[in-house]
């Protein structure tokens, strides 16, 4: 099949110019979706194994080469052009979904309200984070704190200045630092009931007289799930 040419439309001095530049770029790609759809929807399965994410990303590369159509900007082979369209959108969609897939556990569910205990926990362990930051120096918990807003390694070195390599191992050094023991664990205050027997005292000696259980009496697991996102590695 020979390749498209690009349609000769109005000329630019034409005050009926951009209609026509418009109908010349719909029927140009009205063409094109004639003569290389098929081929194009077959790339697309081929990548996806979908038929229904095929058919999705066939017609995004077929409405790109619209918009770059309208703009007057007519690819010279329009088969390749559609084919390394399909390509750029499948690996934008997997990176999309692998992102998603890595951030949905940690999103919360808004189907039950959450309970007085755990808002208690994740207050406790916010403040355990908070805290445990300021023994860090201000060029760490910026990286940390870009890199769990989802900053990437690049965007974070450029943010701070510093290479992509000697951001890394800033990052590992003050990730490790978080998860030395006792990193996390802060005294919440003393116990006010001197009576290890009585349920009230029990509870304050747990709770260290604050109301919430002490981090050193937490499980390790509770105790660091709330700081995932700061000390998990990217």
């Amino acid at each position: 099949m020979m390749p498209m040419l690009a349609p000769a439309c109005a000329d630019a001095g034409s005050a009926f110019a951009p209609v026509h530049r418009t109908a010349c770029a719909d029927g140009f790609v009205a063409q094109a979706h004639r003569d290389h759809a098929p081929s194009i929807y077959g790339a697309a399965l081929r990548a996806t194994r979908n038929p229904e994410q095929a058919e999705d990303v066939t017609q995004e590369a077929f409405i790109r080469l619209l918009t770059e159509a309208r703009a007057g900007r007519y690819p010279d082979t329009v088969r390749a052009w559609l084919y390394r369209a399909v390509s750029n959108l499948v690996i934008s969609r997997a990176r999309r979904a692998q992102v998603a897939r890595r951030m949905a556990p940690r999103l919360v569910d808004l189907g039950t309200p959450d309970q007085p205990d755990a808002v208690a926990l994740r207050r406790e362990g916010q403040a355990e984070l908070r805290l445990a930051l300021t023994g860090l120096s201000s060029v760490e918990r910026t990286a940390l704190l870009l890199a769990a807003s989802g900053a990437s390694g690049v965007e974070v070195a450029a943010h701070i200045g510093r290479s992509h390599a000697a951001t890394r191992a800033l990052m590992c050094r003050a990730r490790a630092r978080l998860r030395e023991p006792g990193a996390l664990a802060r005294p919440m205050g003393i116990a006010r009931s001197a009576d290890p027997t009585s349920s009230t005292g029990r509870s304050a000696a747990i709770s260290g007289g604050s109301g919430l259980p002490r981090p050193d009496v937490l499980p390790a697991s509770r105790r660091t799930t709330q700081v995932w996102a700061v000390t998990s590695s990217r």
